[in-house]
């Protein structure tokens, strides 16, 4: 995750207001504190998508693959399960 630090979360904020300067229609957030995802969302005025950035953002992104928990990799969180919600 990043963006937890006070220099991280200044970058990342510097880095949207760029990018909406340079004319892109949205930005995708991928694994950023909600609380930063919020601020980037209110910051810009171009839509926001995030993957594990929480609910803050114009749109969400789901990877199938981890909706069902079909990864080998540890769970992202204590309640995650490696088997899949079906079995």
């Amino acid at each position: 995750m990043v963006g937890r630090t006070e220099e991280q979360r200044k970058k990342i904020l510097e880095d949207a207001k760029a990018l909406r300067d340079a004319g892109v229609f949205a930005i995708v957030l991928e694994f950023v504190p909600a609380f930063l995802a919020k601020e980037v969302t209110e910051s810009v005025d171009v839509a926001t998508v995030c993957i594990g950035s929480g609910p803050y953002c114009d749109g969400q992104i789901l990877v199938l693959h981890d909706v069902i928990v079909l990864s080998e990799r540890a769970p992202a969180s204590p309640n995650a399960t490696r088997t899949p919600p079906l079995s």
